[in-house]
């Protein structure tokens, strides 16, 4: 081959190099071909019509537009989650807001009462704020042998999510939580090439189609008039300590926020130089208060919320409720 040849063919395998460093590269493939980097170089220029006006007659102007292309190809940013909030749709006013669940370790005892008191507040949707399910068997801790397995726990999981729908009767967002995120995680860990497929995607497994819910992922927050709703582990992370999850909420968002992740009830309330008030609460959970994997445990309570609007503006009251020995306080 000629030395314009194998100047293309190496350029067309290697259309992102720069002249100086393609010739370095083009002399040591063809040593005996080229008698120096500075010959490899005006040959590279060459071929790209860039060795002078004298030269341009002779090159092909479809071999530059290829290299141009070639240049451009896989270029494209990698796609990206869409990390857009959510936004609560204007029509709802009133939201029961219950989270951690952890199906099947749920207390159906304390779920009936927080679905009783929305009942008789006439909420029109309910929020499930993250880890409606645990899926201890596929998390990265240990698990006994007799734990119950994932297909049990999404079965439990549908019948809970049709037990809620049809006691209240209105639309139900459901926003994943980290336990609820284990799905997705033990994919991407153990079986990537199952990744992605839609019939095991967490909400297609508890047959959102049929029972009818939005299903928002973890990673995004929801917006229900001017409060922001997250599950809380993406704020709790790093250095926690506040006063109470409330507080350390606050301090993180900087902005009115409610939390679950946290199974406990607090409220943290600030206003700014101007007198704009502020607001951030965390709620109680709906599962036992003595998980396994922490027996010990001292400060968790059961507890839900119901947020309403009472505005256009996206001004909001938050009803922040304990349960205590099956009591709402």
């Amino acid at each position: 081959m000629k030395k314009n040849e194998l100047a293309r063919e190496f350029l067309l395998e290697n259309p992102k190099l720069p002249n100086r460093l393609a010739a370095k590269l083009l002399k040591q493939k063809y040593d005996a071909v080229f008698k120096d980097v500075d010959d490899a170089r005006f040959m590279i220029r060459y071929v790209k019509g860039k060795a002078g006006k004298a030269n341009q007659t002779k090159i092909s102007a479809s071999f530059i537009q290829r290299l141009e292309d070639l240049k451009t190809e896989n270029l494209a940013p990698a796609e990206h989650l869409d990390l857009a909030d959510f936004e609560i749709p204007k029509q709802f006013k009133k939201a029961l807001v219950i989270s951690d669940l952890h199906i099947p370790y749920h207390d159906l005892k304390a779920l009936d009462i927080a679905l009783e008191y929305g009942y008789n507040k006439s909420v029109d949707c309910v929020i499930i704020n993250g880890d409606l399910l645990d899926f201890v068997t596929i998390s990265k801790y240990l698990s006994k042998p007799n734990a119950p397995r994932m297909i049990e726990s999404v079965e439990v999981g549908k019948s809970i999510l049709t037990y809620i729908k049809k006691s209240l009767g209105c639309k139900i967002f459901f926003h994943e939580g980290n336990h609820d995120k284990r799905v997705e995680n033990y994919l991407i860990q153990k079986a990537p090439e199952f990744w992605g497929l839609p019939i095991i995607k967490l909400e297609n497994l508890l047959d959102k189609a049929r029972i009818g819910f939005d299903f928002i992922i973890n990673e995004r927050v929801m917006n229900f008039g001017d409060l922001t709703i997250a599950h809380g582990n993406h704020i709790v992370r790093g250095v926690f300590a506040p006063v109470n999850p409330a507080r350390g909420a606050f301090i993180k968002a900087n902005h009115n926020i409610l939390i679950g992740h946290c199974h406990r009830t607090s409220e943290h309330i600030e206003s700014d130089i101007k007198g704009k008030i502020r607001g951030a609460w965390s709620t109680g959970h709906l599962t036992t208060c003595k998980p396994e994997y922490n027996p010990q445990v001292a400060k968790h309570n059961s507890g839900f919320a119901v947020v309403g609007l009472i505005d256009s503006k996206g001004n909001f009251e938050v009803d922040n409720r304990k349960i205590i020995n099956y009591k709402v306080l």
